[in-house]
């Protein structure tokens, strides 16, 4: 049995197939912050994280980190976890200055503007795996096709060589029997003794 007999290729456009990428890819903006340290899975190696719901804040003084955390949410970030105080580093004069880190989720409006280039993305890649997938399905029918065409060939020369053996066969037969009729083995010449000394 052939391997193109039965093309299984899923190059069709489903919705519901789109919207779980769509919806994968906005979880992962959802849970993901801006400046904040990540590795790519395949590669291994490590990257910043640039596209996110969340703005990562950090200062090593408190004053500055609730500054920027008092404009941000006048601009409609709200806060996404609590603050986490830690001792920082020492100023110049062996005191620790404490230090301050948190995260803000963005505005919902700026973080539905920054899901449409995203959803874009997301869709072109699944359309061009379709695409992909369909010239494969194309190729796949074409080899289909191919091969039964050979097949047949194969199988035209196959009875002619097959039809050759019966008709020399048929020949060969019908010659024996000619001759068979026409020359007996009296008929045939005999060979001469030679004299005796």
């Amino acid at each position: 049995m052939s391997k193109y007999n039965n093309l299984q290729v899923n190059y069709k456009f489903s919705q519901s197939a789109l919207d779980a990428l769509l919806f994968s890819a906005e979880m992962n903006y959802e849970h993901r912050s801006v400046g904040s340290r990540d590795f790519h899975h395949e590669t291994g190696k490590p990257y910043y994280v640039t596209e996110g719901a969340r703005v990562l804040v950090y200062h090593d003084n408190i004053a500055q980190g609730m500054e920027e955390f008092h404009q941000k949410r006048l601009e409609g970030y709200t806060l996404a976890n609590i603050p986490d105080f830690t001792a920082g580093g020492f100023d110049g004069f062996s005191v620790i200055r404490p230090s301050i880190r948190f995260e803000m989720r963005k505005p919902d409006a700026l973080i539905a503007e920054e899901l449409k280039p995203i959803f874009a993305r997301i869709e072109a890649e699944y359309r061009a795996e379709l695409e992909a997938k369909h010239s494969v399905f194309i190729e796949a029918l074409v080899e289909r096709e191919i091969a039964r065409e050979e097949q047949k060939e194969i199988d035209r020369l196959a009875a002619i060589e097959a039809e050759k053996v019966v008709v020399r066969g048929q020949r060969v037969a019908a010659l024996k029997a000619e001759l068979a009729k026409t020359h007996t083995i009296e008929d045939a010449p005999k060979p001469t003794k030679g004299k005796a000394k």
